[in-house]
């Protein structure tokens, strides 16, 4: 019987073509999460579907999340009608400080703006409500 073509050892291989290592000890099937180190110590998990069908390694070596320019980040929310006060921009899951064109200010992070196409909270009715704030008199 012949080996499957994926296994923890070509989990391994794979590793060590990207100079890294698996850390995992068992596969499971190419999609279960296995353990993976890269050469510059980051630790991340991934399933060895991705490193088939994507060619995919390290995220943070990769710099996957910084595919946005400040001056692109800037302009989207510009098109949106708000304005961005943050000053400088990391990768998608940063928090931003950021105003809609109704002066509401919240704190989304791009890839909710960009990629979930989200905007205000208040604007849309999906904000947090604070029944505190309101006292009813009776009389």
């Amino acid at each position: 019987m012949a080996l499957p073509k994926y296994n923890l050892e070509w989990c391994q291989n794979y590793a060590k073509q990207h100079k890294g290592e698996c850390l995992s000890k068992e596969y499971l099937g190419r999609t279960v999460k296995l353990l993976y180190r890269c050469e510059k110590g980051h630790e991340f998990y991934a399933t060895p579907a991705v490193h088939i069908h994507k060619k995919s390694w390290c995220n943070e070596c990769s710099n996957r999340d910084v595919a946005h320019t400040y001056e692109f980040v800037k302009e989207f929310i510009e098109s949106k009608g708000g304005v961005l006060f943050s000053t400088e921009y990391i990768n998608v899951r940063q928090k931003l400080d950021v105003q809609c064109e109704k002066k509401h200010k919240w704190n989304p992070t791009f890839q909710n703006l960009f990629h979930n196409n989200s905007w205000c909270p208040v604007c849309s009715g999906t904000g947090r409500r604070t029944y505190g704030k309101r006292v009813r008199v009776i009389s």
